[in-house]
């Protein structure tokens, strides 16, 4: 397997690296960089959320918030990609 960085544009002007894989013969990206994008996402969801929400006075409906997005992360890192899993 071979690896080639790429920069890829992000919101509000910010810059992330990809790596890209080259898996039988097309260069995309692979499981493990696919994994850490996706929970790059579900963080980035919490954070929005919180940030949209911050000043909500129902402190039930920010345990239910939370805990929305804790089991989704969890669920995430059940995914995790095992040398197992890609052969």
């Amino acid at each position: 397997m071979q690896s080639a960085g790429l920069e890829h544009g992000a919101k509000g002007g910010q810059m992330i690296e990809l790596s890209l894989s080259r898996i039988d013969g097309e260069w995309q990206i692979g499981p493990l960089q696919a994994w850490w994008l996706r929970r790059a996402k579900i963080l980035s969801e919490w954070r929005g959320a919180r940030e949209t929400n911050g000043d909500m006075a129902d402190r039930a409906k920010r345990r239910t918030l939370a805990r929305e997005h804790l089991y989704k992360l969890a669920a995430h890192n059940e995914a995790y990609p095992r040398c197992s899993d890609t052969a």
